[in-house]
């Protein structure tokens, strides 16, 4: 070599090398050594790209020397997991940097730390893996043969879901990682302590998992609250609205009766827990309440003639109609009950038995009838239907002089509608009623063949006046009668004055005072 000052680099895969400067003169005998200044330290993350490490691609690694000083190195992760860095020879303590939100997905990394020295020769086997722990138990049936072979679930929060049978009353789950889960048994035939348990999943095996069968789930389905009674249980069971389950303490056959204001399609269910089914309870009819009330206290014993029409129309237009009994409870009120399909509109109408015994003819009922739509649910306690009851308003008067078959009308004043009719007795006396005693009435009479004029001293009776009549009858010369021939009767003393017209076969008559 020249004389003169050089510059040495050197090389390799593994190791850095700082330049040496070397004076080069005729006395040099050898080149300066050149010395590795750093070494390089690699490694791995061994974590699954699954979900709970969807980070990997981020790690980082902090590195910290231990001894002469406090230097701190970062470094991070490739796609495969492999981070490399090179390093001055020395002690070092690496930590792998978990995050919250890696943490949150269940990443615990093992080791925590690892301890390095650096002497001179690379280190290339470092290795962080996630832990993964292994989730034990066992299943407690009361007949250890009904669960050899139980399904158990695990479902993480993120949607990790593993499932396993019970093989000899025991289940195992292996290589779970670290996280919160959610433990469930499918069985839903049968009740449980807990049917669910909430697992938060660490760093140590998880085991000692107990379920424990409490009795047999009865699945039902209801549309209403419904209370019910259960074959060996004593009292009522309440069945809230929707799919539930009750549990029964023992296997076996049971009878299941429902009760309350709903009516179904089957009066009792038989039910075995050997053949678990769901019980449907959806009524099928709803029961409606009413109750008369008598305003009256001379009236007595109406339920022996007093009854309500019902007449039912359904969704689809069809009616039908039934007749319901009233019930008496010796105070006063005269209950009665019925049932009815939902959807349905109703029209409650009171009314007097024809022919009863000892009826009492002249009352009314208060309203006259009651329209309800029956949705789904019963009509009971305050929602009842009620009925006032009283004797009606009757008006009496006479004819004079005394003229029978005369008729008699009451006309309701407030919507001028006939509200009453009736034919005055040979005596000339009638009796018109029962009307409602809150309205005004106008009472009228006539008779062909009279004059009847109210008396000014009593406005229900009446003066008849017997009117004076011609018959009249046209024929041809061969007999036939003649139809159509108009006759002008007038009379000049009384400004009297009749325009009539004869029809076929008809002798007609015309009516004339005295």
């Amino acid at each position: 070599m020249k004389a003169g000052t050089y510059i040495l680099e050197a090389e390799s895969a593994h190791y850095t090398f700082e330049p040496v400067t070397a004076v080069i003169d005729s006395s040099s005998e050898s080149l300066p050594d050149v010395v590795a200044d750093r070494v390089q330290v690699c490694g791995k993350f061994d974590i699954e790209k699954s979900e709970m490490a969807k980070y990997v691609g981020e790690r980082r690694i902090v590195m910290i020397k231990a001894k002469g000083g406090y230097v701190e190195q970062k470094m991070q992760a490739d796609e495969q997991g492999v981070f490399c860095t090179e390093v001055k020879m020395g002690e070092y303590i690496l930590t792998p940097i978990v995050n919250q939100d890696e943490s949150s997905y269940g990443l615990y990394v093992t080791p925590e730390v690892y301890e390095i020295k650096v002497e001179g020769t690379p280190i290339k086997d470092l290795k962080f893996s996630q832990i993964k722990v292994n989730v034990s138990g066992r299943v407690k049936c009361m007949e250890q043969e009904d669960c050899k072979e139980v399904v158990i679930q695990l479902t993480g929060m993120h949607g990790v879901e593993k499932s396993v049978k019970s093989v000899n009353n025991y289940f195992s789950f292996n290589s779970i990682l670290p996280g919160k889960y959610k433990l469930s048994i499918s069985k839903p035939d049968f009740c449980w302590h807990e049917s669910e348990k909430n697992l938060e999943i660490r760093t140590q095996t998880v085991k000692d998992i107990e379920f424990v069968q409490t009795g047999y789930a009865l699945q039902y389905n209801a549309e209403k609250d419904v209370e019910v009674f259960i074959s060996g249980k004593s009292g009522s069971v309440r069945f809230k609205e929707g799919r539930n389950s009750y549990c029964l303490l023992t296997k076996g056959e049971y009878t299941i009766t429902p009760t309350g204001c709903y009516k179904f399609s089957e009066s009792s269910i038989t039910y075995h827990t050997n053949s678990p089914k769901v019980i449907s309870l959806i009524p099928e009819k709803y029961l409606i309440e009413g109750t008369f009330t008598v305003n009256d206290s001379t009236l007595s014993n109406i339920n022996k003639y007093v009854a309500v029409s019902v007449v039912s129309t359904s969704s689809d237009g069809k009616v039908s109609k039934e007749v319901i009994d009233i019930q008496d409870d010796n105070k006063g009120q005269y209950p009665f009950k019925f049932y009815s399909k939902k959807n349905t509109e109703l029209q409650l109408i009171p009314f007097v038995k024809p022919q009863a015994e000892n009826a009492e003819l002249n009352i009314l009922f208060y309203p006259k009838q009651h329209n309800i739509k029956v949705i789904n649910k019963c009509i009971l306690g305050s929602e009842a239907i009620t009925f006032g009851l009283s004797k009606g308003l009757m008006i009496s008067g006479k004819i004079a002089p005394a003229v029978g078959g005369v008729t008699v009308t009451a006309k309701d004043l407030g919507d001028d509608t006939v509200v009453a009719t009736t034919l005055t007795q040979s005596n000339g006396e009638y009796k018109l009623g029962p009307l409602y005693d809150d309205r005004k009435y106008l009472v009228s009479a006539s008779k062909e063949g009279y004059r009847v004029i109210r008396d000014q001293s009593n406005p229900y009776n009446f003066i008849a006046e017997q009117l004076s009549h011609l018959k009249i009858q046209v024929k041809e010369s061969d007999g036939t009668v003649l139809a159509g021939v108009i006759f002008d009767l007038s009379h000049s003393g009384r400004t009297y004055r009749n325009n009539t017209r004869t029809d076929e076969n008809v002798i007609y008559l015309i009516y004339l005072r005295y």
